[in-house]
């Protein structure tokens, strides 16, 4: 059975194997079903998702953030921010907020005056499933045995 991924705008991606000119193997994700499909993922490799979802293979970072630590920034966000629209991404030793590079509300709005939708839900539905994020907030781990960020 094939190694498929489908991302946050509902495409599926096929792992794809091959091998280099020196006989090593060599792997990368394509939404292409034909080809060389790869059976299962190498050993130390994961699938990882960018925040706009884009799909890679790649080696197992070390853990250097905590999932608590990530949380906390999650709740933070939840409780606090403004943005409505935002994504958060463990990079080695940095928690980093993408926000939404468009506005949902406006864009909502747009779709209801001149769309053929005109159920809400379902037009938002389909805005998140295009919008794009870009880093806005990053917490850098600067001292990981007394745990101190700095934003």
């Amino acid at each position: 059975m094939p190694i498929t991924h489908t991302n946050a705008r509902g495409k599926t991606y096929y792992l794809h194997q091959g091998t280099t000119k020196t006989g090593k193997p060599t792997y990368h994700f394509s939404m292409q079903s034909e080809g060389t499909l790869a059976a299962s993922i190498p050993v130390g490799f994961e699938i990882y998702e960018t925040p706009n979802a884009q799909v890679f293979l790649r080696r197992i970072p070390p853990k250097i953030i905590t999932e608590e630590e990530r949380q906390v920034v999650e709740d933070g966000m939840r409780k606090y921010a403004e943005v409505q629209e935002y994504k958060i991404d463990v990079k080695g030793n940095a928690i980093v907020v993408y926000t939404a590079d468009q506005d949902i509300d406006v864009l909502v709005n747009l779709f209801q005056d001149v769309g053929s939708m005109r159920d809400e839900a379902q037009i938002r539905s389909a805005i998140r499933r295009e919008i794009t994020y870009s880093p806005m907030l990053q917490f850098v781990l600067s001292d990981e045995k007394q745990r101190v960020f700095v934003a």
